[in-house]
């Protein structure tokens, strides 16, 4: 019996201690704890794989360890180490004396943590993504000066999380903003909407696409106009695919595309998963062909665009001169439409990425894209992946890498996808793209090495990666002082690659 009073005495003692911390962590940071009944559930594992922790550090060391699949929303935030809410009553106390900040939160420049340009939370539908979290995270950022860009996709965000919308697009220091892939609907869009029309002109990136309210034409219309207030957007993406759009006199994708008239600073576009009517490409058409637009990104993913609309961008396409990407994968395309922008391509000097991936393209849009590369030094990428090109095609492509092309690096993931073309055939193609990849000085003398010992013909190289990437560190020994970089491209986002943003080292 007296062994039973001790331990009651015990867990009453811990309770006391359990309940101050609590006291504590609310007067700090303004917010009740969620504290979980069992470790398990605060680890978010099952009782097999729980951990048998005997002291702080194999605590710390399972909590590096444990991979980002794993983390609920609330776990992520708190690895991110932003700001913490202070309290209105301690906020008071502080005051705002002359020279003062009015900071709301414990930001700290001094901080690393506090000072970040860009958070990716995206996600975290099935794992426990939630209002007050959404809520904690809008309060943390608030005095976060250098945030500029904070991407939310696929968290399961819907018409219920209004507050916190007005909240992010309020946020005048967030200028870039992705919402795609979430289940927002019309009282959702509604709002975002007004919040165009009444909030301040900083946004200059947004992403809305893939949410319920795309099917809705009401919606759209205020998206558009409110869009219209926001004259420093240079890129917006977002889908249309309202029901019978045949029978609409003024389909939602024409309101959408007339935007780039409208918005001159417009110059990154995308309008995905969409039902496109011919006006509306007529209006891209016009404004590719229109010197005084400069549009350098196109996005038309899972459109299904039609041979003469395809047509339409080709004629855009040839009289352009500022266009540097161009998405049209998962359009169904065949290879006459292949062909139709192969042939666009030859003449242009401006378009460095294709992505022609998930179509139906063949061999004979291979044997125009081979033609096409013999006179473009321009193309860096063309993603030609999931298309059902042979092994003609890809001979056809093998020779004019070797021979006449230097400036592609990239056909897409090929490797294991495009069987059709031949396991040689795909190990000749990535070598050549690697050959293109080093300095042209490199390259002539890589291709010059090569024949001396194989021969003229191109095909009849023996794949060996050793070999190569021995040959190429030979070479470039020579060149030690002469560091290849990719160019600046500006239509890439910094904030989703910043490896590519590097300077040419002249």
């Amino acid at each position: 019996m007296s062994q039973f009073n001790n331990l009651q005495i015990q867990l009453l003692e811990q309770q006391k201690i359990i309940d101050y911390l609590r006291v504590k962590y609310r007067n700090s940071t303004g917010h009740d704890p969620d504290i979980p009944q069992s470790l398990n559930k605060f680890l978010n594992v099952s009782v097999q794989n729980a951990p048998i922790m005997e002291n702080e550090e194999e605590a710390k060391k399972y909590s590096i360890e444990q991979s980002d699949s794993q983390l609920t929303f609330l776990q992520a935030l708190l690895q991110l180490g932003l700001p913490s809410k202070i309290p209105p009553e301690l906020n008071k106390k502080k005051g705002s004396g002359k020279g003062k900040l009015n900071l709301t939160t414990s930001f700290d420049p001094q901080n690393p943590q506090h000072m970040l340009e860009s958070i990716n939370l995206s996600n975290f539908a099935f794992r426990q993504f939630s209002k007050s979290g959404l809520k904690e995270l809008l309060d943390s950022v608030q005095d976060m000066r250098c945030l500029y860009s904070l991407t939310l996709q696929n968290n399961g965000i819907n018409d219920t999380y209004t507050d916190e919308l007005s909240i992010l697009f309020n946020l005048t220091q967030i200028k870039k903003i992705d919402l795609s892939r979430n289940e927002m609907g019309r009282s959702a869009g509604m709002a975002i909407a007004n919040l165009l029309k009444t909030s301040s002109q900083h946004l200059e990136w947004l992403d809305i696409s893939r949410n319920r309210f795309g099917r809705d034409d009401v919606t759209i219309s205020h998206l558009v106009a409110g869009l219209r207030k926001q004259q420093n957007l240079f890129h917006i993406c977002m889908d249309a695919n309202t029901p019978d759009v045949t029978n609409k006199t003024f389909a939602q994708s024409e309101q959408i595309t007339r935007l780039i008239h409208t918005n001159h600073n417009l110059i990154s576009f995308g309008l995905i998963d969409s039902r496109i009517t011919k006006t509306a490409i007529q209006n891209i058409q016009t404004a590719l062909e229109n010197d005084k637009l400069h549009i350098i990104n196109l996005n038309f993913q899972y459109s299904y665009l039609t041979l003469e609309q395809i047509y339409s961008i080709r004629k855009g396409i040839q009289k352009n001169k500022t266009l540097v990407k161009l998405d049209l994968s998962h359009n169904a395309l065949d290879s006459i439409s292949g062909i139709a922008l192969a042939k666009a391509l030859r003449d242009n000097i401006t378009i460095a990425h294709v992505n022609l991936s998930h179509n139906h393209m063949k061999n004979q849009f291979a044997f125009e894209l081979a033609e096409t590369l013999k006179v473009n030094q321009v193309l860096f990428e063309v993603d030609i992946s999931y298309n059902p090109i042979g092994p003609e095609g890809a001979e056809a492509l093998v020779k004019v890498l070797h021979e006449d092309n230097e400036s592609l690096e990239s056909l897409g993931d090929i490797q294991g996808i495009n069987t059709e073309m031949g396991a040689v055939n795909i190990q000749l193609l990535r070598r050549a793209l690697k050959t293109n990849q080093v300095s042209k000085d490199v390259r002539s003398k890589l291709l010059a090495s090569r024949r001396n010992r194989k021969g003229d013909n191109p095909t009849d190289i023996n794949i060996n990666q050793t070999e190569f990437e021995g040959e190429k560190k030979d070479i470039e020994s020579e060149f030690e002082d002469y560091k290849i970089c990719q160019p600046i491209l500006f239509t890439n986002d910094p904030y989703q690659d910043p490896s590519i943003f590097q300077m040419w080292n002249v």
